[in-house]
């Protein structure tokens, strides 16, 4: 993948424009890993009836990791229909979420809060909501769901 010397709004541009893993190299991924969707979200959507969860239209990234089962855990991200079982799910099974590419960080399942952290540093990202995908965190980090906020297409 080349590098780019950009601004960090172009940058993830960039990034979303790259296509993400393709179906047919799931299986070639490490069993572990850290890794980040990137979600763009062309409609308001509200999350939770049980909690104030609305996610505006943008683009997000959202940091997980997989201690095994790397591959399967990306497919199921990538899926529409599905059990909801993390609360990223309730964003990924929404018509108006789509996530567009996947940055793998593989056989490193410790480095989500690396991603975060990097994520924080830019000026334009932030978390929409406190503690959303972060229940497990181990550094506290604010969320593991980011906006940045650049205009989405």
């Amino acid at each position: 993948m080349p590098v780019h010397s950009a601004s960090a709004g172009n940058a993830i541009e960039a990034i979303i424009e790259l296509g993400g893993i393709e179906e047919n190299q799931l299986d070639s991924l490490p069993s572990s890993g850290s890794y980040a969707l990137i979600i763009k979200v062309t409609k308001r959507v509200n999350l939770k009836p049980d909690k104030p969860w609305t996610i505006e239209p943008g683009i997000y990234i959202y940091a997980g990791r997989a201690s095994r089962g790397l591959s399967a855990r990306i497919a199921r991200h990538k899926k529409r229909i599905k059990p909801i079982h993390w609360h990223i799910d309730r964003l990924t099974t929404h018509q108006s979420a789509t996530v567009k590419n996947v940055l793998i960080l593989p056989d490193h399942p410790e480095e989500e809060c690396a991603i975060i952290r990097v994520l924080m540093n830019i000026k334009t990202s932030a978390a929409p909501h406190a503690n959303f995908g972060s229940s497990d965190c181990r550094e506290a980090c604010p969320a593991h769901l980011i906006m940045a906020t650049i205009p989405y297409r």
